[in-house]
């Protein structure tokens, strides 16, 4: 009882909402700034400018600036609702309209500064804001595509560069039936506070701002040195309706820095990847593969997690954008989620092997926030980078329950065999994928022939 009354008085004195956004958009150190976030279960957003124009009305430079505060607004609470939704795509002007009568409005000015401050309650999840299934998506915006920063890779990546690369690609892209997410808007979303922190190069995390956006399709790339002068780039698209990697537009390309520019890259890459005519060709349509059948490997080697940020870590060492043929490569896992890892690779050819299981780790389970790597000193084996060449990539699961594999290791054969993409995984009924209860992460590199070794001068 006293402490219920203390909790109450402590309540009275604690400022509302609509003050904390006031001292916000007021503060000296955050003129000319916009921003949002959340509050418990308030949210408050803000936004100022410097005075330049003594001309500008007061009912225009609020007007100005409420659109400014309210679009950072609604972005923050539209993010807020996907977040305890997973699985649905949020309609951020469902969203206003739910809020609009809701916001309150403050606005002030100094001798060098004007701003406008916002709050609102957020609204319930139940039955308060329309959602859109992701069929709904598929069918109004079958080919609105999204470019998320490139990730960076490598032993000495260059900060930037990753924006930089997926800016030109907006502009390499010319298939006429593709509608781009603007760079302005992607920015928007991943300035966003509650994204500040998050890794957006990861998929769970690129799927749900993809959804976010309303984007059918993400096109997600990393970039790093493969040598002196010499830049990598590899792009893939994730449908963030299936949660599925979209096969037949994967490619990897390098550009020298003697002669070549990121547009250049870029180019060939969208090229590449059948997002752009040749030149002097006029811009074809581009026709995206259809959904792998459910419960196959194929299927499997296409999912992506779609819940957010991923639990499952997994890096390649060393870290490279490409790898010479003979080049000796381990792994490093890390989990917050328990269970049993399958780990698969897909070869440039297309051929799937199974990596783990294997004859000297038949049964790897990992329990929450445990950490391997594979190979350890204790198993005799090692993984060497082989022929055929070209872009390849691993792909790690964690499981509830150990997936089985047609082709992969177990009692009765002593080899590993080749995967069959039409093969099933698991037993009789659905697919162990279709449920929640596992994770995936997923590394794209490039493979080719080792460099020549130069002469030694005697």
């Amino acid at each position: 009882m006293i402490s219920s009354i203390i909790l109450a008085i402590l309540a009275m004195f604690q400022p509302e909402a609509i003050d904390r956004a006031v001292e916000r958009a007021s503060s000296s150190s955050l003129i000319g700034s916009s921003g949002a976030l959340i509050e418990e279960e308030e949210a408050i957003a803000w936004a100022s400018e410097p005075i330049s124009n003594q001309t500008v009305t007061q009912k225009g430079w609020e007007s100005r600036l409420r659109l400014k505060a309210e679009r950072k607004l609604v972005t923050q609470v539209a993010m807020k609702l996907a977040m305890s939704m997973p699985g649905h795509t949020i309609e951020e002007e469902q969203v206003l309209e739910r809020i609009s009568p809701t916001i309150q409005q403050r606005g002030g000015m100094s001798l060098d500064r004007r701003w406008v401050a916002l709050s609102c309650p957020i609204p319930s999840r139940v039955h308060r804001v329309k959602i859109k299934g992701d069929q709904a998506v598929q069918d109004q915006e079958k080919l609105t595509l999204a470019v998320l920063p490139f990730k960076e890779i490598g032993p000495d990546p260059q900060t930037g560069i990753g924006k930089l690369a997926a800016a030109s690609m907006l502009s390499a892209i010319d298939s006429p039936n593709i509608t781009l997410i603007e760079r302005d808007e992607i920015a928007r979303i991943l300035d966003a506070r509650e994204f500040s922190k998050l890794d957006v190069t990861e998929d769970g995390t690129g799927m749900f701002i993809g959804r976010l956006m309303n984007a059918r399709y993400l096109l997600m790339g990393t970039i790093g040195r493969g040598g002196p002068g010499e830049w990598i780039l590899t792009g893939r698209i994730i449908d963030t309706t299936t949660g599925e990697i979209v096969e037949g537009h994967r490619a990897a390309i390098s550009i020298f820095s003697s002669g070549q520019s990121m547009v250049d890259g870029t180019r060939a890459l969208a090229l590449e990847m059948g997002l752009r005519s040749p030149e002097g060709e006029k811009p074809e349509p581009v026709e995206l593969h259809e959904p792998a059948e459910s419960g196959t490997v194929e299927s499997m080697v296409r999912a992506v997690p779609r819940g957010g940020p991923n639990p499952l870590t997994l890096q390649m060492n060393p870290v490279q954008a490409a790898y010479e043929e003979g080049q000796s490569v381990h792994f490093q896992i890390h989990t917050k989620k328990a269970g049993y890892l399958t780990m698969l690779m897909i070869g440039a050819d297309g051929k799937i092997v199974t990596l783990v299981p294997n004859p000297e780790a038949r049964s790897v389970y990992l329990e929450a926030g445990e950490s391997l790597s594979i190979p350890t000193l204790a198993m005799r084996f090692y993984f060497l980078i082989q022929p055929p060449h070209g872009l390849a990539r691993i792909k790690a699961f964690i499981t509830d329950e150990p997936l089985v594999i047609p082709g992969s290791f177990d009692d009765h054969r002593k080899d590993l065999l080749q995967l069959v993409r039409t093969g099933r995984i698991g037993g009789e009924g659905d697919s162990p994928l279709n449920t929640s209860e596992w994770t995936s992460a997923e590394i794209q590199f490039l493979t080719r022939e080792a460099a020549p070794e130069k002469p030694v001068n005697r």
